[in-house]
């Protein structure tokens, strides 16, 4: 690494930085260098669900009987803040983890000569700069408070609790009306939310511009490398971890379209079209950077497959000389005392390694798999639109 970046591969940490992360360091809540999971894991809980509870509480419909929908039995709320909060958090760590091991160990994969490992500490450097500026944090709040403004002055909020009575409206002469709980929902913990989303986004796409960017820079692969990527199949491991933010976005999109098919707005089979294109675009964003190297990999495979094979051609042709033109009663015992067939057949697998480089450094079962996950927070739903006994039986149809 050149001596003129301060990038350290321990010390990389995508996620924190920023405005309100120095902020809460700054007042002791949180501690320099540690990631304090809990702590900020009850504070967005104290600010976001707790209120909620306290003031459905308060205006009593937190509990069955006392209202229509009351707050502790409405499927939209609740995994909000207990699971998707949670993996916002904890994303922070599992990723910060990942991406420090691909850059520590990038350098020693021999990709670059010095002035390639100059621009790549510099790249990182650049990526840390944009990351804890003050500024994206503020705009990323602005942005954020201003939907929720909208939201609440604006008709549209009130679509899934028309004609409806709970904790978060009740019906008023010209239609439904916000309970104190429902704002708080509205301006505070759904700004909120958004908010940890939208700063997740930006960190993303400084990935991505990161990523761009090193795909730019003059790389030394192996076309005979086992992962079939020119030894970039590193790259895939790293950016799998980010399947956690998508997973949290599942279940805010899903816990939203749950509240859609209580109150009859929405069936499950109206819904399938949305959740199979979120996954599919999830998918599409997950891989977009490995997609960078795609020239790269190109270019690679195809000088690849001339030199490999003309060395092949080579190793063909020795190997003909000096077995077809002996005694042909010397063919059998010669073979058996040689490793030359050994040779050839294992060049075998060398040049099967070169004609099946990749395209994009991405394995189809590690990214089917990664779609299997993504389908996890929508399970929920399939309880709601089929009911438990209907589920059992065509369970049962299909084992049977």
């Amino acid at each position: 690494m050149s001596e003129q970046s301060s990038f350290d591969a321990g010390q990389f940490r995508l996620s924190t930085g920023g405005f309100y992360y120095t902020l809460l360091t700054r007042i002791g809540f949180l501690k320099e260098g540690e990631y304090c999971i809990k702590r900020r894991i009850l504070l967005l809980l104290a600010v976001t669900l707790l209120p909620l509870l306290l003031l459905s509480g308060f205006e009593g419909t937190l509990f069955p009987g006392q209202t229509g929908i009351p707050f502790l039995t409405d499927s939209s709320m609740i995994p909000k803040y207990l699971v998707g909060v949670p993996l916002l958090v904890v994303a922070g760590p599992a990723i910060d983890a990942r991406l420090s091991e691909l850059l520590g160990a990038l350098p020693r994969f021999g990709f670059f000569d010095d002035k390639g490992l100059e621009e790549f500490g510099t790249s990182v450097d650049r990526i840390l700069e944009v990351k804890d500026s003050y500024l994206a944090d503020i705009v990323i709040t602005v942005i954020g408070i201003t939907t929720m403004l909208f939201l609440v002055g604006n008709p549209l909020v009130f679509e899934l609790y028309e004609g409806s009575s709970g904790w978060a409206s009740t019906p008023g002469p010209e239609g439904a009306e916000l309970t104190l709980t429902g704002y708080w929902a509205v301006s505070v913990s759904a700004t909120i939310v958004l908010v940890l989303m939208l700063r997740w986004f930006w960190r993303y796409l400084l990935w991505l511009a990161f990523m761009f960017r090193l795909s730019r820079q003059k790389f030394k692969l192996q076309a005979s490398h086992p992962d079939l990527s020119g030894g970039l199949g590193v790259f895939a491991n790293a950016q799998s971890i980010f399947v956690v933010i998508f997973l949290a976005l599942g279940v805010f999109i899903s816990a939203t379209m749950s509240a859609e098919m209580r109150l009859s707005l929405m069936t499950l089979s109206e819904l399938q079209g949305f959740i199979f294109g979120f996954i599919a675009v999830s998918l599409i964003l997950m891989v977009l950077p490995l997609f960078f190297f795609a020239p790269l990999l190109i270019k690679t495979k195809r000088s690849g497959r001339v030199k490999y094979g003309l060395l092949g051609s080579k190793l063909s042709a020795a190997f003909e000389e000096k077995r077809l033109r002996t005694d042909e009663k010397e063919w059998g015992p010669k073979l058996l005392e040689s490793g030359d067939s050994s040779a050839v057949c294992d060049y075998k697998d060398v040049y099967g390694a070169v004609r099946d480089i990749r395209v994009v450094p991405v394995n189809l079962k590690d990214l089917i798999a990664t779609g299997v996950l993504l389908v996890v927070p929508f399970v929920p739903l399939v309880l709601i639109g089929v009911p438990v006994k209907e589920l059992f039986n065509r369970l049962l149809q299909v084992l049977l």
